[in-house]
């Protein structure tokens, strides 16, 4: 993050949250820090040091609602980005971003898609208790993943995806964004009901309804922000012996996964792209 203030970027990350938690505090719609976020503040009572995000985990029933009144409540400061609001987009979950900053990876500029700096926010579904329908319901969710990643196959040459699959990116975006939300109706169950769960971050990331029936406050970065009463058992899950710091060698955020990213609090990612020559 040679071109701005790590700290600096971190605290305007933590503002993004506190606008995302006021709203779902007015509206009562339960949230949970998540993975990294939850680890820090457990161990650092704040952000991992190493680390350059925020993640908050989202029960698919109250989600739902969320997307329904995010825009309205961020106002023109910020962009709720799904794929349904932002037309390139290649996830299916949502994230908060401030209008006029840059969080950029380079090697991804050339993408059509808002780029600047976000929060995460994952939503957690409930896994199908008939084993027939469980599976049905994963495969369904790999093929809203992979209608989804179209655009990106169009610039990203060396995947060498099925014959089928390449049917499926032949499709108009309108269309396969259709059978997204189509596909959903089945796979996104309500989570807090459910004895099993996941996250649409992919089907492995799995969720225990269980250790999120009660929340409890947790401080991070001088304020109380909600988390799963059962955390410990989350980060154990997750992260096993989560208090033990890993080596020097792995202490580099998403650097290694996402390569140079362009980070910029003051200036619009789309002048970046400017300069890139990627929009005129």
């Amino acid at each position: 993050m040679d071109n701005v203030d790590t700290r600096q970027y971190m605290m305007r990350l933590k503002k993004i949250l506190d606008v995302y938690v006021a709203i779902c505090e007015k509206h009562h719609l339960r949230y949970y820090l998540s993975s990294g976020t939850l680890l820090g503040a457990v161990r650092h009572s704040g952000f991992i040091p190493w680390d350059n995000d925020i993640d908050v985990d989202m029960p698919m029933e109250d989600y739902k609602i969320f997307c329904k009144i995010a825009q309205k409540e961020l106002g023109e400061r910020y962009f709720f980005q799904t794929y349904n609001t932002d037309k390139v987009l290649n996830v299916p979950w949502g994230r908060i971003r401030e209008n006029g900053t840059t969080s950029m990876p380079v090697r991804d500029a050339e993408f059509d898609i808002h780029y600047g700096v976000d929060i995460d926010i994952f939503p957690m579904v409930g896994i199908y208790n008939n084993k027939l329908l469980a599976k049905m319901q994963e495969k369904m969710f790999s093929l809203i993943v992979t209608l989804l990643q179209a655009d990106y196959y169009k610039i990203y040459h060396h995947w060498s995806p099925s014959k089928f699959v390449k049917g499926l990116y032949a499709l108009p975006r309108s269309l396969r964004k259709s059978f997204v939300n189509i596909f959903g109706l089945f796979v996104y169950r309500n989570f807090r009901d459910a004895e099993n769960g996941f996250t649409l971050y992919e089907y492995s990331c799995k969720r225990n309804p269980a250790y999120y029936k009660e929340s409890i406050k947790l401080n991070f970065e001088g304020s109380l922000y909600d988390a799963p009463a059962k955390w410990d058992a989350v980060l154990k899950e997750a992260y096993g012996d989560y208090m033990t710091l890993p080596p020097l060698d792995q202490r580099n955020g998403h650097a290694d996964s996402m390569g140079e990213i362009i980070f910029d609090l003051n200036k619009d990612f789309k002048e970046y792209k400017r300069e890139m020559g990627y929009i005129k």
